[in-house]
């Protein structure tokens, strides 16, 4: 067996595989290593079997509301089993179709343990079996693990990650959310729906610290309307488990100590780059600080012919910049000549419901747009939001006043990650703010809040 590639990747997650097939694409041999599921975190334990259980949970939800449409029926309960089934069918349909591009693509897939030996050989373990690959190129993209807190000991029963979440086919009666981030908030909205008891402690003084603080305040009041008690400034200091429950210690915003007690406790405060354990210090590779994996716009690290993409780089650990990042390393690797990503073009989505969706820089820079015009726009204003029965919501779209460049768009609402997309080809293609408002947009929709929006911030709205 021939065991040189011009290109072998190690992890065969959403980024992993996307690199291995678009390298395929431009003819060069390739082989992926993956140790454990192909589609990694994001298809077997994060974004598409939570995805599942989000719809089921939209589903209870829609019947709960049947008779404000006019029409008779009643939620008898549900079924968690068969919801659990439904979403490990999804999951397991999905990656046979990763298995199913990699043979259609010709990518060599090795089952097991990567460890690299040099800048040039790698070897794969599985089971006795030892194989060793020479490669050209390296891309390493071995994703994240799940953070803790220093005096929590997740023991997967009490005090789990989403990991074990996913895993159970049970629901507990009520959960504490240790996290107000996207992964804690999903959970936190899922789970409500489906009649759990839940509290969110988040240690910053707003959810979603990274974004804007009227995402957080809107996303906040929608929570908390629906029964989910939130707890900012909320600093975790230590965790007693029972048999039948978990108590979190926390001190409050004030500095008092206070308690939460739940069957159980999700610990969901980030992620942190899987940096060792497969032969990193084989080579010369560095870390930045945060010890995430160094590279260059590229994908490249110091070591010419060893790139690394997705979570174990210092960039949005996103499953989408995961697969952007991936072909970009491909492409550069073919001699293609390719842009660096432009991160602040990349829509950030949290599919809470209400669903949060958002382009453009978090904190706009004042130095260089110093005349920012914002324009809001609500989904109770919108015929198709009213007839949807979602009228709960806004866009807000920030122009530069001096250019009419759009610089960011903020979704709170239905429908908000679909809608983002439009707004991300705007600043992608560098859109001014009266090309979005020239752009005719169908009736009825939801997307004719962004035209709307875009146009209040020109002080020219029409719908309201």
């Amino acid at each position: 067996m021939d065991t040189y590639y011009d290109v072998v990747v190690l992890g065969g997650g959403v980024g992993g595989y996307t690199a291995a097939i678009q390298a395929a694409k431009h003819h060069l041999k390739v082989a992926l290593i993956e140790a454990r599921l192909l589609g990694g975190v994001c298809l077997n334990q994060g974004c598409i079997p939570t995805k599942a259980y989000l719809k089921s949970a939209a589903v209870l939800r829609d019947v709960q509301r049947a008779a404000d449409f006019g029409v008779e029926a009643s939620a008898q309960g549900f079924d968690f089993g068969t919801i659990f089934d439904r979403k490990e069918k999804i999951v397991d349909q999905l990656r046979q179709g990763v298995a199913y591009l990699m043979q259609k693509n010709a990518i060599t897939v090795f089952e097991g343990m990567g460890k690299i030996l040099s800048p040039r050989q790698i070897q794969v373990t599985t089971g006795d079996k030892v194989a060793t690959l020479d490669f050209r190129n390296l891309i390493i993209a071995t994703g994240a693990t799940a953070k803790t807190l220093p005096d929590l000991l997740i023991d997967g029963t009490r005090l789990v990650t989403s990991q074990e979440l996913l895993a159970q086919d049970y629901l507990p009666a009520s959960l504490v959310v240790i996290g107000g981030g996207a992964i804690g908030l999903e959970w936190a909205s899922l789970l409500n729906d489906f009649g759990v008891q839940v509290q969110v402690l988040e240690y910053a003084d707003q959810l979603l610290a990274n974004e804007t603080k009227a995402i957080s305040k809107a996303l906040k009041a929608a929570l908390s309307k629906r029964g989910i008690q939130i707890t900012t400034g909320a600093q975790v200091t230590s965790s007693e488990i029972e048999d039948q429950s978990v108590m979190i210690r926390y001190t409050d915003a004030k500095g008092a100590a206070q308690t939460a007690i739940a069957e159980q406790a999700l610990v969901a405060v980030g992620r942190q780059a899987r940096v060792t354990g497969f032969g990193l210090d084989n080579t010369d590779v560095i870390l930045t600080t945060k010890n995430t994996i160094a590279v260059d716009a590229h994908y490249e690290t110091n070591v010419s012919n060893i790139f690394a993409i997705g979570d174990c780089i210092d960039t949005l650990q996103l499953a989408h910049v995961a697969m952007a990042e991936g072909i970009h390393a491909a492409d550069f690797i073919a001699g293609l000549d390719v842009e660096p990503i432009d991160y602040d073009q990349v829509p950030r989505c949290i599919y809470t419901y209400p669903e949060v969706a958002v382009v453009g820089p978090a904190n706009i820079d004042t130095d260089q747009h110093p005349h920012v015009k914002t324009g809001v726009f609500p989904y109770q204003a919108n015929g198709k939001a009213l007839i949807e029965g979602e009228s709960a919501g806004n866009v807000q779209v920030a122009i530069d006043g001096d250019t009419d460049d759009l610089l960011q768009v903020l979704i709170v609402g239905e429908h908000a990650t679909d809608m983002i997309s439009e707004a991300s080809l705007g600043l992608y293609l560098n859109a001014s703010a009266a090309e979005v408002a020239a752009t005719i947009h169908p009736h009825p929709t939801l997307s004719e809040t962004i035209r709307q929006a875009t146009l209040a911030a020109k002080g020219l709205a029409t719908d309201i």
